[in-house]
């Protein structure tokens, strides 16, 4: 993985299980990772550490998630948004991307995706993202 070492990913799921499976592969690559189990500590956290990226978590996305996401983004508009869902229909993928999410994938994914997501947003080469995919009509929805 080509990503600068010491950068600040915040990690933030209600589902213990993905947001300390998503913890653990990303510091063993030697990034700075935080961790926010609920929506004041994810605030809390963005405001205080100022990460390069946040991963958002989501089980599905309704209208608390579309605020959630919002929120972020008004807050920390100069930082990456990837979001991750488990419920990823293509026209709530649209949605997000208009929101300003920077890139959205679906749960459950297997080790090497996410490295690839997260290279993709922190490394120095960015790959094709998804939105680009939704466009040309390549990604299936989940």
């Amino acid at each position: 993985m080509r990503v600068r070492r010491f950068k600040k990913v915040l990690i933030a799921d209600k589902e213990p299980y993905w947001r300390d499976f998503s913890k653990r592969i990303l510091e063993k690559k030697g990034l700075h990772v935080l961790a926010a189990s609920d929506y004041d500590q994810l605030l809390s956290t963005l405001e205080e550490e100022k990460p390069d990226l946040v991963v958002l978590g989501f089980a599905a996305i309704g209208e608390r998630e579309r605020q959630i996401i919002g929120e972020v983004l008004r807050l920390r508009s100069d930082r990456h948004v990837l979001v991750l869902s488990t419920s990823l229909p293509l026209e709530t993928m649209r949605e997000l991307f208009v929101l300003g999410a920077s890139d959205v994938a679906g749960k459950p994914f297997a080790e090497a995706e996410l490295l690839k997501l997260v290279e993709s947003e922190l490394g120095e080469e960015r790959t094709r993202s998804s939105y680009q995919e939704v466009k040309q009509g390549r990604l299936r929805n989940g």
